[in-house]
């Protein structure tokens, strides 16, 4: 099992191959194309994907097939659960804030440079935010952390106007 490979990592010479499983990925083949990058070359190593098992499997010398299942560890994580919430405003008028709050968070493009590094662009979706004018409140569709920062930015604009 992928789990006592790890006892392996100075083993140079040492060929060696494990299945790992992956629970939060989706896209096995790009997870293989990002491993395939770290295989012994000269068609030594070896990575291939089991989509219905959820798995993959390397093959190479050891210290490699570590390095492979230490960087699927650190990929395959669960994603910060997404809450969705109404913040009813006392003072401040929903469309104006809720206009505050997307310039504030939006999810910025990448550049051409950062595009280039990080291959296929698939960005991390960000908090969205729309206003609700009957009951002069905005609703908000964001990460749990993200939405501790909009709460907190809502509460200091939401003041009565000053005179």
């Amino acid at each position: 099992p992928f789990d006592s490979v790890t006892g392996y990592d100075d083993r140079d010479g040492f060929f060696i191959m494990t299945s790992i499983p992956v629970k939060h990925i989706e896209n096995l083949t790009m997870l293989r194309t990002a491993l395939s990058t770290m295989v012994t070359p000269a068609g030594i190593g070896r990575v291939h994907e089991v989509p219905g098992a959820q798995r993959i499997i390397v093959m190479d010398f050891a210290p490699t097939v570590v390095a492979m299942v230490r960087v699927v560890r650190e990929m395959d994580v669960d994603p910060e659960p997404v809450v969705t919430q109404t913040i009813v405003l006392k003072h401040a008028p929903a469309v104006a804030l809720a206009a505050t709050l997307k310039e504030l968070f939006a999810t910025p493009d990448p550049t051409p440079a950062q595009r280039g590094q990080m291959g296929p662009y698939e960005p991390q979706p960000g908090p969205r935010v729309a206003a609700y004018e009957p009951g002069n409140a905005v609703v908000v569709v964001a990460r749990e952390a993200d939405f501790a920062r909009i709460r907190e930015v809502v509460k200091q604009l939401d003041v009565p106007p000053s005179e």
